[in-house]
């Protein structure tokens, strides 16, 4: 049976991976929207090299 402690504790590590994944997700996705937007493509590659860098780290 497993241990009530370690299912909460590896419940909570999923949401807070989740939403840092749901958050980085949204962010790159407003970023395109908005490169797409103003047709700055160059932006856009400077935006996504950084968030895809802050998202290894």
């Amino acid at each position: 049976m497993i241990e009530y402690t370690g299912l909460t504790k590896d419940f909570r590590q999923g949401v807070i991976e989740g939403g840092k994944s749901l958050f980085h997700a949204v962010l790159i996705a407003g970023g395109v929207a908005l490169a797409v937007g103003r047709g700055k493509w160059q932006k856009w590659r400077e935006f996504f090299t950084y968030f895809l860098l802050l998202g290894l780290v």
